[in-house]
């Protein structure tokens, strides 16, 4: 019987690890008919179809067909900054670039009209250097370039840059909100709030900035609104997620970064939600995703099968499947779990606490592992500042308690985090004295 049992077992862990062999599949110039590695941003319309913005053309995927569309074929530029359905359920293209805006109606891969434009010399806008683009609700054209923001509207075009109240011009990203406000993610100047009224021109609201919010840095990469109306902002120094519209109060502000969780980088320049409510973070050190418990992450970087871990942007297509731009191609990761998976994913689970919270003077955490894996065991201050490596070992599985006591640091909120092989998990305690 026990001869019986090993050999099932040995079965399983071999499919196991066929499966997560298979799990990934990447594209290149040499394996696919990207016509370029350097793949800066993805949009997958609604038919399912994926576009790829590259140095070099404009590339599309129908799980069949590659084609690639370049200046021939009517692009102003060959490198493309990135690329945007907007609104996204249409067929509208919107093609950013240093050499101004293309607009694209596409059905599958095919271009079905004659491309239309927006630069300098026809619209008057700031800069040709686009860099994001995005549509308020009254379809009013926002567009963010290196040297400032241009904003299109019925009744004219307002230009924003250093000369005119834009300290920080260069625009990263733009987002509208539920209420019609348009964040504007700069280099150096933080968030930028602005809204067309459709009556004497643009309203403005002071920029989020790190002195008075939870802001984890005033360069901004990144905005990502979930339907909650909770906004992330994916910054250099990590990712700060607020809710509400008291933007002042600390308590509707939490930071992620690499000691109050266990995202792999702080510099993030993509976020999404899956349609499991995951979210993923895309770095310049692999993709790190988050399950809806806030507590629990894993990390993929090139040692998984990632084809580079300089992530430019992640897109989630009608599968939920994940599809990842990075500087060396596009990697494709099948985000729906295989059965032995679940067997594998039902076993293996980790859990963190301590007892008592809040606590004076010593704590105990508690910690279980489902398989012997090497534990690292930290506490940190919140200000990032490590206070104690508690254990940093390979342990068995099992549950296991380590005592931590306070040696007279200050009374404040502490995080600790555990990482093993497989994943990371990052609690918050209180000492109060």
């Amino acid at each position: 019987m026990t001869k019986i049992f090993l050999h099932f077992f040995l079965i399983i862990i071999i499919c196991t690890n066929f499966v997560f062999a298979q799990t990934w599949k990447s594209y290149t110039t040499e394996n696919s008919g990207l016509s370029n590695n350097v793949v800066n941003s993805i949009a997958i319309s609604t038919d399912g179809t994926i576009w790829f913005a590259t140095d070099d053309g404009l590339c599309t995927y129908d799980s069949t067909t590659w084609k690639v569309y370049k200046v021939e074929d009517g692009l102003k530029n060959n490198k493309i900054n990135s690329i945007s359905f907007l609104p996204n359920t249409s067929q509208e293209l919107w093609v950013a670039s240093d050499s101004g805006i293309t607009i694209l109606t596409v059905n599958k891969t095919e271009i079905v009209t004659s491309p239309s434009y927006i630069n300098i010399s026809s619209d008057n806008i700031i800069s040709n250097k686009v860099k994001a683009i995005e549509l308020d609700a009254s379809a009013n054209n926002w567009i963010g370039t290196e040297d400032g923001l241009s904003i299109i509207t019925n009744s004219g075009i307002y230009s924003f840059d250093e000369n005119n109240g834009f300290e920080k011009p260069k625009v990263n990203s733009l987002k509208t909100l539920s209420d019609n406000w348009v964040h504007v993610g700069t280099s150096g100047g933080g968030v930028s709030r602005l809204k067309y009224n459709g009556v004497d021109g643009i309203t403005s609201a002071s920029n989020i900035i790190t002195t008075w919010s939870g802001l984890a840095s005033d360069t901004v990469l990144t905005i990502y609104v979930t339907d909650d109306t909770l906004r992330w902002y994916g910054t250099t120094q990590g990712v700060s997620t607020h809710f509400g519209t008291d933007t002042k109060s600390i308590n509707y502000w939490w930071i992620y970064n690499t000691y109050t969780s266990g995202i792999v980088e702080n510099y993030v320049r993509a976020i999404i939600r899956d349609k499991n409510n995951t979210m993923w973070f895309g770095t310049r050190k692999g993709i790190s995703k988050m399950l809806t418990d806030k507590t629990t992450w894993q990390t993929y970087t090139e040692l998984d099968g990632l084809i580079s871990n300089n992530i430019f942007d992640i897109e989630v297509d009608k599968n939920n499947n994940l599809w990842i731009a990075t500087d060396k191609g596009v990697s494709n990761f099948p985000n729906t779990p295989t059965s032995i998976k679940n067997i594998i994913n039902e076993n293996y689970k980790l859990s963190l606490s301590n007892f008592p919270n809040p606590f004076n003077p010593t704590t105990n955490i508690e910690f279980a592992i489902p398989k012997t894996s090497k534990v690292k065991l930290e506490i940190y201050d919140n200000l990032g500042k490590l206070v104690e490596v508690l254990l940093d070992k390979k342990i068995n599985a099992g549950i296991h308690n380590v005592r931590f006591n306070t040696k007279g640091i200050p009374s404040g909120v502490y995080f600790y985090r555990m990482t093993t092989e497989q994943s990371a998990i990052t609690k918050k305690m209180i000492l109060i004295k």
